[in-house]
């Protein structure tokens, strides 16, 4: 299994906004192929926004969320504060 994890650098006062648009890509990411869970948080200032999606394969870590990616950011536009960082990683699941 794989993660991607993605910090997005907010301007300040943009949560409600950003809130509003991940609503909607929440249901769009779930849908791609491989996708296995997503979670999203906010730090204590509400500057800076994470999104973390588990993927089936590496492949689908890379390929899903990129098909939404450019239209995601250019709906954040001007709520951003700077350039999304994007990680693909694997996931190590410990054997208990």
């Amino acid at each position: 299994m794989y993660a991607r994890l993605t910090n997005f650098p907010l301007r300040p006062g943009s949560r409600a906004q950003i809130e509003t648009i991940m609503d909607k890509y929440a249901v769009l990411i779930a849908g791609q192929p491989g996708h296995r869970g997503s979670t999203f948080c906010f730090d204590a200032t509400g500057n800076q926004f994470t999104t973390l999606t588990l993927w089936a394969s590496r492949s689908e870590a890379e390929a899903g969320p990129a098909a939404l990616r450019d239209t995601a950011q250019r709906e954040m536009g001007d709520l951003l504060s700077g350039p999304p960082v994007t990680q693909v990683l694997e996931v190590y699941e410990p054997r208990v």
